[in-house]
């Protein structure tokens, strides 16, 4: 168990410098800027939903799939572990649909004060960064699994994972807005 715990402390470690990654990229492209603030706006959400559901699906399963396991046996644990992630999986990605329908209307709630460049901007990052709740979900079923296995390597890369994610998610989609300089990301469409 001490081994694991080192792997856990080392890949929070590798989280926590992704995260630093992560959240320097958004400054270099966006600054402190208008556009800082609708990426904040558009990425609030799912992040919410994501990380609320990867704790709650952790905290929930491990004692179910580890009970399942010690009474039924491995393939009984498997088969009803695929169930979940396809239940999982669907809740996730409706959610997503739906967030992405809603989501001009759900900006306006969330910064009633953007102008119109500002909201627009929101919009297009929200729809690029929604996705990111599926991520989250997966991955916190996939760690539940993996930890009622008492493996906690695989688990634990979940987070720098998804700060990857953000990271090309920025430098593919931001990239067109802008005229390539940090801090210079520009609200308007390209040409």
């Amino acid at each position: 168990m001490g081994r694991a715990a080192l792997v856990v402390m080392f890949l929070n470690g590798i989280a926590i410098i992704a995260a630093f990654g992560r959240e320097m990229l958004i400054a270099y492209y966006f600054g402190t800027s208008a556009e800082l603030d609708a990426f904040l706006v558009a990425y609030s959400v799912p992040r919410f939903v994501g990380e609320s559901l990867a704790i709650a699906s952790v905290t929930a399963l491990i004692p179910v799939f580890a009970k399942i396991r010690s009474e039924e046996g491995d393939g009984a644990m498997v088969s009803k572990i695929s169930n979940i992630a396809i239940i999982n999986f669907t809740a996730l990605t409706l959610f997503t649909l739906l967030y992405i329908l809603v989501a001009p209307f759900i900006i306006r709630l969330l910064a009633p004060g953007f102008e119109e460049e500002r909201y627009n901007l929101a919009v297009k990052l929200t729809i690029y960064l929604a996705p990111t709740t599926i991520l989250w979900g997966l991955f916190g079923v996939l760690k539940a699994v993996q930890n009622s296995f008492r493996r906690f390597t695989f688990p634990e890369l979940a987070r720098p994972l998804v700060s990857l994610v953000i990271i090309t998610t920025l430098i593919v989609f931001a990239r067109p807005y802008g005229d390539y300089l940090p801090g210079k990301l520009s609200v308007s469409p390209p040409p």
